[in-house]
């Protein structure tokens, strides 16, 4: 099972991170000042590609949650808060894709002015609701991942997940105060960079030999009274 979990989350933060390839397509949106999800638009030339990545990111979060879900450790209320945090931010960001956006807010002033008056469609709609929901659901899952680690990993365990903690809220925070000011697209990027990578490394750690006893609270350097169970992801 242990195994599993890490082949599915490895899966799902590389799905995460094909929006990378907007580095060599000829995609029409600004690496500065647009959205990622602005991918999803019709009349983008590639949008089919930016929205299945995201579509099959969402469903092995899920799945990767629904297997620590239902795994033998799922009792320890942290480890089950994490997967119902990552279950959510997979269903949020299969809910982002699916629905797409009917225009360019960061390059259409008229769709900006639109969507503020709410004046959108019923998808547009449900697609800024799932941003929002995943973002909150992905500070949640890496907050709680941090509090496993503070718990129950390495050294290095802690600083990666107070590092990728800090990125995330610092990144999203930053990517509502730029908005007005043109540059959204960089620190949502950085935000999605650090999702990927923090996925990755946490299954990293299930798969490693003693990665699962770590995240389990049983490791090595476990904290005394700290020993809670959990095979755990993001």
């Amino acid at each position: 099972m242990r195994l599993l979990i890490a082949a599915v989350l490895a899966g799902a933060g590389l799905a995460y991170a094909l929006w990378l390839v907007e580095f060599i397509l000829p995609t029409r949106l600004s690496l500065i000042s647009s959205f990622v999800s602005e991918h999803y638009v019709v009349s983008q030339p590639y949008h089919s590609l930016f929205r299945g990545g995201d579509v099959v990111a969402g469903i092995l979060y899920a799945a990767a949650a629904g297997l620590v879900a239902t795994g033998h450790h799922a009792s320890d209320r942290l480890v089950a808060g994490t997967a119902a945090a990552a279950a959510l931010f997979g269903v949020a960001t299969l809910t982002d894709a699916v629905f797409v956006p009917d225009c360019l807010t960061t390059v259409d002033p008229v769709c900006e002015r639109r969507e503020f008056a709410a004046q959108v469609s019923w998808h547009h709609l449900a697609h800024l609701g799932a941003s929002v929901v995943s973002q909150l659901a992905a500070i949640t899952a890496v907050l709680a991942l941090e509090r496993l680690a503070t718990r129950s990993g390495t050294r290095g365990d802690r600083m990666a997940a107070r590092t990728g903690l800090a990125v995330v809220i610092v990144a999203g925070l930053a990517c509502v105060a730029g908005y007005p000011f043109g540059w959204v697209g960089v620190p949502q990027r950085i935000q999605l960079v650090a999702l990927s990578a923090i996925t990755i490394g946490v299954a990293w750690r299930i798969a490693a030999a003693d990665g699962g006893e770590i995240l389990t609270g049983r490791g090595r350097k476990a904290l005394p009274g700290g020993g809670a169970d959990c095979d755990d992801e993001s």
